[in-house]
């Protein structure tokens, strides 16, 4: 499974990095269209630049949670294709997640509680 995070970090001038959240599901039904709003709310009133660090591939862990591991913050951007490539694969995984739903509704409706 493909699992797509995008942090939304606060950089300070003397270098510090303050985490402020992160939007999950990236190209699923599930993404939040909420968090980038309110990153933009942020740059707005700060008049400060958005600035997009590029892709970076981390370790995923068990369902996203144990022995997940975020890259480092320098680390390089992923070429374009290699982009693309983890894009189509967190697509096609959302929309498995969003099938699987589906159907154990329908096979909960159809045998009854």
């Amino acid at each position: 499974m493909e699992s797509m995070q995008r942090a939304y970090v606060l950089s300070l001038k003397q270098g510090e990095r303050i985490f402020l959240f992160e939007d999950r599901a990236l190209a699923t039904a599930l993404e939040t269209p909420m968090v980038a709003k309110i990153a933009g709310a942020i740059v707005s009133h700060a008049r400060v630049p958005l600035r997009d660090l590029g892709m970076v591939e981390g370790r995923g862990g068990f369902l996203s949670v144990w022995g997940a591991h975020a890259p480092d913050w320098a680390a390089p951007s992923l070429p374009y294709a290699q982009q693309l490539r983890i894009w189509r694969h967190a697509a096609a995984t959302g929309a498995l997640a969003i099938a699987a739903v589906i159907i154990a509704f329908m096979v909960r409706a159809l045998v009854g509680p």
